[in-house]
């Protein structure tokens, strides 16, 4: 069977390319011998740009430090295209996507090099008034482009049955406690460890898109010999709990 796959991004999440390359791998795990062909596609938006540097011969990404909608820096890419022509994406030069390519990448490190019941701990903050856990960095995506265990389901865990009766209120429960405690307070490590917890993931936006604030930071983590640093590039921080 011949399969074309044409997603556009979903926004503030992911990329067109990215979700593409998710849906084929899925489909693939249950269909090996399909030929399966990826289109992302962008209706001008968030996802604009990654469809043009993969379909138009010659274009070159370029970067640079813009101000972001809140006053922050923000490292933006663009694109040079033939004929003097420049393409600008307002959704990377506001900062808006969760998934970037250094996150991708230290998903293969994952894949690679943890065991498949792991379980991460990533960025996250409680919106819609405190009713639900949200990503809010590229860690959002891992259990999905990884088959890792993950403290922030997709958001549809608040509408949908769970594998507990309880489990919005148990999911919520552990970045409330870390907000109040701090990691590194022994009542959050015991959830951790009770929860299955192997590995905390800071993605490539450190936790910064749509949040009030990280939830998780790296140099407290450094500094906590409960905390081991396995992962580090491109502002990608991986460190293995070993209490």
């Amino acid at each position: 069977m011949r399969v074309v796959i044409a997603p556009d991004s979903f926004k503030g999440s992911a990329s067109a390319a990215a979700v593409a390359s998710a849906l084929a791998q899925g489909w693939l795990a249950e269909r090996p011998a399909d030929q399966v062909t990826c289109l992302p596609l962008a209706d001008g938006g968030e996802g604009t740009l990654d469809v043009l540097a993969a379909t138009v011969p010659g274009a070159r990404w370029r970067r640079a430090t813009v101000t972001g909608p809140g006053g922050e820096p923000v490292e933006c890419g663009w694109l040079e295209l033939p004929g003097a022509v420049v393409a600008v994406e307002l959704a990377r030069a506001s900062g808006l996507p969760l998934l970037t390519r250094p996150d991708l990448r230290a998903f293969e490190w994952i894949r690679a090099n943890t065991a498949k019941d792991s379980g991460f701990l990533v960025n996250s903050f409680l919106a819609f008034n405190d009713s639900l856990n949200v990503g809010s960095d590229g860690g959002w995506w891992l259990a999905l482009l990884t088959k890792r265990n993950s403290s922030t389901p997709p958001i549809n865990y608040g509408t949908e049955s769970g594998p507990r009766p309880d489990f919005r209120q148990w999911i919520n429960a552990l970045p409330s406690a870390i907000q109040a405690q701090g990691i590194e307070s022994q009542s959050v490590k015991s959830m951790l460890s009770a929860r299955g917890v192997n590995y905390v993931y800071i993605g490539q936006k450190q936790g910064s898109v749509n949040s009030p604030g990280p939830l998780l930071d790296a140099s407290t983590l450094l500094k906590d010999p409960d905390f081991h640093l396995v992962y580090q590039q491109d502002r990608v921080w991986i460190f293995a709990y070993r209490p």
